[in-house]
């Protein structure tokens, strides 16, 4: 039986299956969608690095198309489970780092 912490992280992969936002063009492919998530988890997590609350970033999702607010939601409730930092370069890094968990994750489950 899977533990909680477990759980959740099932519970984040299969999001991100559905949370795939489709292409915008018929020219953008699967690296361009990676892409996309990418800057979505950078941006929501330099946000909640910075003291942004679940309520804050719902607005931030707000403004993203419809077809996007899948992997926007995903990255929001995703960032809530990694800690804040004090400092700027602990901050950036985390963002980072958050950008490069999200693209592993959505990329495998894209494929």
């Amino acid at each position: 039986m899977l533990g909680g912490v477990a759980r959740w992280w099932v519970v984040v992969v299969a999001l991100l299956a559905c949370a795939v936002p489709p292409p915008a063009s018929a020219q953008e492919g699967p690296a361009d969608q990676c892409a996309q998530v990418g800057d979505i988890a950078e941006l929501i997590m330099r946000e909640r690095q910075h003291g942004a609350t679940m309520d804050d970033l719902i607005q931030i999702e707000r403004q993203y198309p419809a077809d996007q607010r899948g992997a926007v939601e995903v990255a929001i409730i995703a960032s809530f489970q990694f800690p804040q930092h004090d400092s700027e370069e602990e901050r950036e890094a985390a963002a980072k780092d958050f950008r490069a968990w999200m693209q592993s994750h959505f990329c495998q489950s894209a494929q």
